[in-house]
């Protein structure tokens, strides 16, 4: 379309339809499409049931009943991919074939009966785009184990409220952090299946884990709804977590060169940028939303632990930040010295944008940060480097290492304020031809922009 007429305009917009409706319908013409995606559902449908087969290992008599049962997902589905694919993943979670038939025979009517109960106005609804995701996350809080039970409660809190995306990877180290024996150094085994834990709600996309649609988050943070997720305590948790993890072993200044090494290949270093760069942002989140009578004495001396294990200045107060947050005013009170770290922390982050900021041995910027967190970071990352450039088959071993332990991706970008120092490259040759031309001068003008620092 857009080569046929200069003047066309592709827009793709997740919202409800009666927003969009609203919004455009004295401006726009309606052209129906669902009614053409029937042969593409009824084919995805039969190849994500072979696949299914396939892991599951049914029985014949089992497979022909499925199929039998799933015979009217694609009519019901109305042109809507993801209401098979919610429907589908639904069925996919139940554990015994009684449950999967009984399913089967009580396909939902639409794509709100499909996440959880219908509602009287579904008009209403959709104006306050929310979707109901209670048939999901009733099975969650109806789980026998308790322990699986808060667990799952805990990963779809930490995904619902983190400022940066997820690995799992990251969620694994993150469950493996004992609270209550914070000196406790927990290893991480096996691979994670955050979808058969969660549920069909959540998704990994190129290795981050995210919510299927952004109005989950919306439904399991709803206090209108039955076992809801508590935001507040969701934030609490993973803030705690990522400090105690800063203030173990594993970033102690005195590491060796080949300490850092064996720490790499062991997976002690999976959620080092996460809880490096992210712990202050959450921590500010909490504090700016927590009700008066929300504990924060737990934040409180963890911190106070962190400033006492990794602190290398002595940070001073300043009224900025408590007078944009005046929820902050009692934590400082009861709490100066984390107070002060938290306020220095999170200035020191806002910082790190120019070209001057990069993972350099010695670099001057290294002083600047209030703890020793970043001289740290710049070993790990140096030690990775190393660890990956090299060549043999000692070498060759660790790349395969590290690429199971942290991901596909492993060449990050020296730059701290680029999104290649989260995301990464998958081999050498990408990380040289993208840091030989980071030094760029021209800047995107639009603010959001992953461009307007970097240069493009």
């Amino acid at each position: 379309m857009g080569e046929s007429s200069s003047e066309t305009r592709v827009f793709i917009s997740s919202r409800a339809e009666a927003d969009l409706m609203l919004k455009l319908c004295k401006d726009a013409s309606i052209l129906q499409i669902d009614n053409k995606n029937y042969q593409c559902i009824q084919t995805f449908i039969r190849k994500w049931t072979k696949s299914w087969f396939i892991e599951c290992e049914f029985w014949p008599e089992e497979q022909t009943e499925i199929q039998q049962g799933l015979e009217s997902l694609a009519p019901k589905s109305k042109g809507m991919f993801l209401y098979a694919r919610v429907v589908l993943d639904s069925i996919k979670f139940l554990d015994n074939f009684g449950d999967i038939r009984d399913e089967l025979h009580a396909l939902p009517e639409t794509l709100d009966d499909a996440y959880g109960d219908s509602v009287v106005n579904l008009h209403i609804q959709l104006a306050d785009n929310c979707f109901r995701y209670g048939r999901i996350l009733r099975r969650i809080n109806n789980l026998d184990n308790r322990g699986v039970r808060d667990k799952t409660r805990l990963v779809l809190g930490w995904i619902g409220c983190s400022p940066a995306a997820l690995t799992v990877q990251e969620i694994q180290q993150a469950l493996s952090i004992d609270l209550e024996d914070p000196e406790k150094i927990g290893n991480v085994r096996g691979n994670l299946d955050l979808v058969l834990m969660c549920g069909p709600i959540v998704e990994s996309v190129d290795g981050f884990v995210q919510f299927v649609h952004f109005t989950v988050k919306e439904y399991i943070f709803s206090d209108r709804i039955s076992g809801f997720i508590d935001i507040q305590p969701a934030a609490l948790d993973p803030t705690l977590r990522r400090i105690t993890y800063l203030s173990q072993g594993h970033h102690d200044l005195d590491l060796s060169d080949e300490d850092i090494e064996h720490n790499i290949l062991s997976g002690k270093y999976t959620m080092e940028w996460l809880a490096t760069n992210m712990w202050p942002q959450l921590a500010k989140m909490y504090l700016s939303s927590a009700r008066r009578d929300e504990p924060q004495q737990e934040l409180g001396i963890c911190l106070e632990i962190l400033h006492t294990a990794r602190s290398q200045a002595h940070p001073s107060e300043d009224d900025d930040l408590n007078n944009m947050l005046p929820a902050l005013g009692k934590f400082r009170q009861a709490y100066p010295q984390a107070f002060a770290l938290l306020d220095q922390t999170l200035r020191f982050r806002q910082t790190c944008t120019g070209s001057e900021y990069r993972m350099h041995p010695g670099a001057p910027w290294l002083g600047l940060d209030p703890l020793t967190a970043s001289g740290i970071s710049v070993r790990i990352h140096q030690a990775m480097r190393k660890m990956l450039a090299d060549d043999g088959e000692d070498e060759r071993r660790h790349e395969n290492i590290i690429r199971r332990r942290y991901g596909p991706r492993p060449y990050k970008c020296q730059y701290l304020s680029c999104h290649f120092n989260r995301i990464g490259f998958e081999d050498i040759s990408q990380i040289q031809s993208h840091e030989n031309n980071h030094e760029r001068p021209w800047k995107c003008s639009v603010e959001v922009a992953s461009t307007k620092m970097a240069g493009f």
